[in-house]
């Protein structure tokens, strides 16, 4: 009867590290990032050589400057899991808004011109930046 219960006790203890592995790669979650702009998608691929998979955020984490110039963008969702970045070209776009952008609190030069903003008051968040170019 004590081998029988030392056995249940085991498979126990095996269950709940499943269980508790499963819920803490849940938790973790998938760091894969989306773009809803697929421009922006196809920009950044090429900044980061990386053609095929998942955009991970430790991927843009790592960037310093990201120069997406004339690449047709409209939306910016997405380019906040880049909040090291420092020096963000987007110029020669069609972006309106540029709300995620107000999470890169490490951002020093920005170019936004040539695009279609609509509301730049996201800008006087950005206590770093120190070149603003929006022609």
């Amino acid at each position: 009867m004590k081998q029988k219960g030392k056995k249940v006790t085991a498979l126990l203890l095996a269950f709940l590290v499943v269980v508790i592995g499963g819920i803490a790669f849940y938790i973790a979650g998938d760091s894969s990032v989306e773009f809803k702009d697929a421009n922006l998608e196809n920009a950044i691929r090429e900044e980061l050589g990386n053609k095929e998979g998942p955009i991970r955020r430790e991927d843009l984490e790592r960037l310093d400057e990201l120069n997406l110039a004339n690449n047709g963008i409209e939306s910016l969702e997405g380019i906040e899991n880049a909040f090291s970045i420092r020096d963000l070209n987007l110029e020669g776009n069609r972006i309106k808004d540029i709300t995620p952008l107000e999470d890169l609190m490490y951002l020093e030069h920005l170019s936004l011109r040539d695009n279609r903003i609509e509301d730049a008051s996201v800008i006087s968040d950005l206590k770093r930046l120190t070149t603003l170019d929006l022609r």
